[in-house]
This record gives structure tokens, C-alpha cells and sequence, in this order.
């Protein structure tokens, strides 16, 4: 079986297994082995997630506002020259305090024409434990202290187009449709009772964009802005490093 072949079913196979149980950083660039060469390539970002999402444990299941931030570190490893796994590490915070999550990403370049590039990904994350505010109208309360996990799974094609304004730089601006999973389960103390009760929440959207932008140095080093949108707008930011 051919390589792309190979990397396709794979990549669905993916797809069906992340929302079991890992959850998504940004969409990530469209830097691949064949950039690189025999070098291991990283990146460091910092990510603010914002989605509505619905409060499946509520009576009508009220939308509300998930915010959250998350500081990443994701290893690049190459499956060949035009696809890549991508092992994700970080810390999130969703209100109250940081927690540790831990993800993999699949990346694979799907067509290329001199300085066009359209890249194919799916990912997902896990966070546990993670400990946040959020209303519950329903239950009458306002900011609720929830203890809960997160799982979200993205997949998703990027189009990019490389500028090369000089030699020490490419510029690649990219964007794409992505569609994303996410959900909370957990629970909440009634302030009246005492007594803990379920919750539960899911995206209310599945499917946005990303937009970005990439600044490419000497030796695949760069930084990267990126932004989705779902319901409102996330926004991350990451450098790159080879060594």
C-alpha cells in the first residue's frame, strides 16, 4: 500500500477514535519532514480557547461560554517526508487552576504545486480534572465551581500559499474549514445543599476555520500566529525551534 494511501486510513481511522478520549490544540503549520531533513523540529505556543457550548445536564440545555488557556509544548516526529505525528504536552486553565493534558496529532500534506500547499490534520487532547467557573441556569447558579474533563478532537485542511520575500524569510499565510468536538463531564456542589451533581456540556458548533499566519527562518525555526472561529474567535501563538 502507498504511503498516502496508507497515511489516509490511518487519518480516518483517527478521526473515529479521538473523541473517545483526547482533546485538540491549534491547527498547527504546514512545516513537514522534507523541510527539515534529519533535524528534530518542536514547537512552544500559548493557546485561549473559546466555544459556546451546550449544558447537556441542564434542563433545555442552556448555552454558555467555555474560556480557557493553555500553554503547549508539541514534538514533531516525521512518517515519512510528507506526513508527521505530532505528540502534544501542556498545562490548561479553565478558571481556577492549571491542570496537565497531553495529546497526538496526525499531519499529513495532501498536494503541493510549486509554492501552494493544502495540508490535512486531525488531533485531540485530554484534560483532566480540570476545575472552572461557568453559569448553570437552571440549577439557579450563577458561576458554579465545576470539577470536570475535557475531550476535544479536531480535524480539518489547510490551504497555504509560501512568500519568499528574501532568503532568511518565508512568510505562509494559511486558512481552512475544521470541524471540532468538544466535550465536559464532570460535576458541581449545590451551594444550598451541599451535595454534588452531575455535569455535562458539548460544542454547540461543529464546524469553523482557521486562519493564520507563519514567519519561516533559516533552519524551519519560525512563529506562527493563529485564529479559529466556531462561535467566537480563539487565538494562538507558537515558535518552532529545530535542533
Amino acid at each position: 500500500m502507498k504511503k498516502p494511501v496508507l497515511f489516509a486510513t490511518a487519518l480516518i481511522l483517527f478521526c473515529g477514535i479521538a473523541p473517545m478520549g483526547i482533546m485538540a490544540a491549534d491547527s498547527g503549520d504546514l512545516v513537514f519532514p522534507r523541510d527539515v531533513g534529519v533535524k528534530t523540529r518542536a514547537e512552544i505556543g500559548y493557546e485561549n480557547l473559546k466555544r459556546d457550548m451546550e449544558i447537556t445536564s441542564e434542563a433545555g440545555d442552556p448555552v454558555e461560554k467555555f474560556d480557557a488557556d493553555s500553554f503547549f509544548l508539541r514534538v514533531h516526529t516525521d512518517i515519512g517526508p510528507d506526513a508527521r505525528f505530532d505528540l502534544d504536552a501542556g498545562v490548561m486553565d479553565s478558571g481556577q487552576s492549571f491542570r496537565w493534558f497531553g495529546g497526538a496529532g496526525l499531519r499529513f500534506l495532501a498536494y503541493r504545486h510549486n509554492n501552494l500547499r493544502v495540508g490535512a490534520f486531525a488531533q485531540g487532547r485530554y484534560a483532566p480534572n480540570l476545575k472552572g467557573r461557568i453559569d448553570l441556569p437552571s440549577s439557579g447558579i450563577s458561576r458554579a465551581s465545576v470539577d470536570h474533563d475535557l475531550i476535544e478532537a479536531d480535524a480539518g485542511v489547510l490551504f497555504g500559499y509560501l512568500f519568499r520575500p528574501g532568503n532568511q524569510l518565508t512568510i505562509t499565510p494559511y486558512a481552512g474549514p475544521v470541524l471540532s468536538i468538544v466535550r465536559l463531564s464532570g460535576d458541581f456542589r449545590d451551594p444550598e445543599t451541599g451535595g454534588k451533581e452531575d455535569f455535562k456540556a458539548r460544542e454547540d458548533n461543529l464546524f469553523g476555520a482557521a486562519v493564520g499566519m507563519a514567519f519561516q527562518f533559516p533552519g524551519a525555526n519560525s512563529l506562527r500566529f493563529e485564529g479559529r472561529y466556531f462561535d467566537e474567535w480563539s487565538a494562538s501563538v507558537a515558535a518552532a525551534m529545530t535542533f
